[in-house]
């Protein structure tokens, strides 16, 4: 499957869990078959994951969707009639594909038009070739990437080749004049208190007590390159053993764990989940052996545990390592003492990979942990907005 299938599929199953098929009166089964043939022809497409499904007026009526779109768990609401709602069309020269969803390929939140007159903004638009947005596109922005971070907030630009390791030396535009004070991502939560804000990983502010879904004043939406890994020495991604704990991993169970447990704080990246079991793995051939892993504390053991259970259904141990680095749950995997790890994202193990003369690879995205920005001595986002 292609980047943007996979990302198309994460809204499609978004919108499904808020209820749209209701809204539609259909079932959910129904309402996903009106996206296949979209999310299809995605297969083999090379747009990426910056795209943004957007359901119909015909399908899914605007003044009704306004309720089931939140911010921070904050329900959307309007005082205007649903007549009122339904007169906002799309703006002159443009009118979207027929059908019930369509597909806004590199959507923009239009930060650089904040605070034009209308018309103005309109002229500015036109001028970058871009079209506005609609209300339903607005609304499924709002509902797949409820707060933008950073960047898409208006607080930075960052240079063209920053990449994904980007760094406060990388910032081309600041703005609103922010100050970045640079920390090592565990000990963040604990300086929280002496900054006006923090962006904080989602494994250490579960750690640090805090809930990243109703205490950030914004959060990341699921469309990230930061989906934490499984990982393997290279040259065993095809063993039994790695293919019984990737199928564990992929597990409906698993993703149901991720779900009820963290509540939107810990996403899952698997697109289609398994029965817990690989049907090219020869079980009996595993029985009484042992799968020895690396993993974080919060949330990776604590998934793991799941998995655990899933491979003792086929007398397969799970050792599960709890290491507070990341460095040893590397080289253990790189010198043989255990067969994998878990607790890592690609571009991490790119760069250690390449530091390291080590030879890791990833076989299986499994959750994203979402950063979010809190607030410190600020309480709002009144202090940037005011700046």
């Amino acid at each position: 499957m292609s980047i943007a299938s996979v990302e198309a599929q994460k809204q499609l199953d978004r919108i499904v869990a808020l209820g749209y098929p209701d809204v539609a009166d259909i079932s959910a089964a129904a309402f996903r078959s009106l996206a296949r043939p979209l999310i299809g022809a995605l297969e083999h497409s090379d747009l990426g994951s910056n795209i943004l499904l957007v359901p119909t007026r015909e399908l899914v009526s605007p003044e009704s969707l306004i309720a089931r779109t939140s911010i921070n768990r904050m329900a959307g609401f309007t005082t205007m009639p649903p007549r009122d709602i339904a007169s906002f069309l799309p703006q002159d020269g443009f009118m979207p594909p027929e059908g019930p969803f369509y597909l806004v390929v590199n959507p923009h939140t239009g930060t650089c038009y904040v605070n034009r007159e209308p018309d103005v903004a309109r002229k500015l638009i036109d001028s970058d070739e871009r079209l506005p947005l609609t209300l339903e596109e607005g609304l499924a922005i709002a509902t797949q990437h409820p707060e933008w971070l950073l960047e898409k907030n208006g607080f930075f630009k960052l240079k063209a080749d920053a990449g994904l390791t980007a760094t406060a030396k990388d910032i081309e535009e600041n703005p609103l004049n922010v100050t970045v004070d640079e920390v090592e991502a565990a000990q963040v939560p604990n300086v929280l208190q002496d900054e006006d804000y923090a962006v904080i990983n989602s494994n250490y502010a579960i750690n640090a007590g805090l809930n990243p879904v109703a205490d950030s004043l914004v959060i990341e939406g699921s469309a990230s390159a930061y989906a934490n890994i499984l990982a393997v020495k290279e040259g065993n991604e095809s063993s039994p053993k790695v293919l019984a704990l990737i199928a564990a991993l992929e597990s409906q169970q698993v993703v149901d764990y991720i779900n009820e447990k963290y509540d939107g704080s810990v996403v899952s990246t698997v697109d289609t989940p398994t029965d817990g079991f690989d049907a090219t793995v020869d079980y009996d051939a595993l029985a009484g052996e042992t799968i020895s892993i690396a993993a974080s504390p919060t949330p990776h053991a604590e998934i793991l545990e799941i998995v655990k259970s899933i491979l003792a259904e086929k007398n397969i141990t799970l050792d599960i390592q709890v290491y507070n680095d990341y460095v040893v749950p590397n080289t253990v995997v790189e010198d043989g003492t255990v067969d994998a790890n878990y607790f890592q994202h690609k571009p991490y193990l790119d760069d250690f990979n390449a530091e390291n003369s080590t030879h890791i690879v990833s076989v299986a995205a499994i959750h994203v942990e979402p950063m979010g920005l809190y607030g410190g001595k600020q309480t709002t986002l009144d202090a940037l907005s005011a700046k």
